[in-house]
């Protein structure tokens, strides 16, 4: 709530990002399997997907993302996505799943920093004790363990990116 509107919907979009295309499920679906590999990309994007241009998605990332944390994420090796031919999108397709133990997670208040950036902190929330059963219950389930992790946005002449986020499950 201490973020202005623009922060809030960068922050919303990288979250929606990461929770739907790379984090808990990586690449675009649906896709089209391609006659050859790329590299290691065995998939196109296909209509339907978020995104099909690669133009268009790199257009999209440089407006919730820092250039630094878009550098990064397709620099990475395997990367999640790439360029392919005729501004297509060579994805993965792959899912991780959720941690049974995620409760849910707090933010700390944002403050600014030297440099004018924002950082605070994300609290992961889970239940690691050895009698946790699950959710299926109806005893009430405390948590017992918070994960902390860096939240960072970074100003920029059209608006807050989000250079630092990771998903809290």
């Amino acid at each position: 709530a201490s973020l202005d509107k623009q922060a809030r919907a960068a922050l919303a979009s990288a979250y929606y990002f990461q929770y739907h295309w790379w984090g808990m499920h990586a690449g675009f679906l649906p896709y089209e399997k391609l006659d050859e590999p790329v590299g290691f990309f065995n998939y196109r994007a296909a209509d339907g997907a978020f995104y099909t241009k690669f133009s268009e998605f790199g257009s999209f990332l440089h407006t919730v993302y820092s250039d630094a944390w878009v550098d990064d994420m397709l620099s990475m090796d395997p990367a999640p996505f790439a360029e392919g031919e005729n501004d297509t999108i060579l994805t993965l397709d792959g899912d991780r799943g959720g941690n049974i133990a995620y409760c849910g997670h707090l933010f700390t208040e944002p403050e600014l920093q030297p440099d004018g950036s924002l950082a605070f902190w994300q609290l992961s929330l889970t239940c690691e004790s050895d009698d946790f059963k699950g959710w299926a219950g109806e005893e009430t389930i405390v948590p017992d363990t918070a994960t902390v992790t860096t939240v960072r946005l970074v100003p920029t002449e059209n608006g807050w990116r989000v250079d630092a986020l990771e998903l809290p499950s």
